[in-house]
């Protein structure tokens, strides 16, 4: 078990992705370069995978509302494990986001940018990332993160999207309520 989470020797069948615990310094540090919601990830390719994809999906009480691509990079050959940083800036009715995937010499500088102009961002939203160790399905990706959305500002206990382990199992059941979340993929 040691050898194949902490070495490359042993054949990696599938792609699995966890948080990275940040410390105070370096959430501090983050801070100071205005990320003020930033998430840190490891993921490990399976073999053969050759490059990941991000997608928003807006689910409603009635289910995928829209969807937008946020991107894709290539794997790169040296090495199975990457870091993948995501940072989030919410506003009242937009969401500015970057993600970056680690390059092979370890800079993360191939970031993935951009804006979403959503209805249902108001006063108040809640995230939810991704808390522990889980494996990225090909067909249905794994939820690194999950904003929930509501424009009058009304979080309920019950519609609130819980994203700890990868999968976000529940609709909204709110009219007015959203959940925003942000997927991986791996091919």
């Amino acid at each position: 078990t040691w050898v194949r989470y902490n070495t490359e020797l042993l054949p990696q069948r599938e792609t699995v992705v966890r948080p990275v615990v940040v410390t105070n310094r370096e959430s501090t540090m983050a801070q100071a370069a205005g990320k003020l919601q930033g998430h840190l990830y490891q993921v490990d390719f399976a073999d053969g995978v050759t490059r990941c994809s991000f997608r928003w999906e807006l689910w409603t009480h009635q289910g995928l509302e829209q969807s937008w691509d946020a991107g894709e990079r290539e794997r790169y050959e040296d090495g199975r494990r990457k870091l993948i940083a995501v940072a989030v800036s919410a506003g009242r009715s937009r969401l500015d986001y970057g993600i970056s995937l680690e390059t092979p010499s370890g800079i993360a500088v191939h970031g993935l940018n951009g804006t979403l102009e959503l209805s249902y961002m108001g006063q108040a939203h809640a995230f939810s990332p991704l808390e522990q160790r889980t494996e990225v399905d090909r067909e249905e990706g794994a939820v690194l993160l999950a904003l929930t959305l509501n424009p009058e500002g009304r979080l309920p206990a019950e519609d609130i999207a819980d994203a700890k382990s990868g999968r976000v199992s529940a609709l909204p059941k709110d009219e007015q309520t959203a959940h925003l979340l942000l997927k991986m993929y791996c091919e």
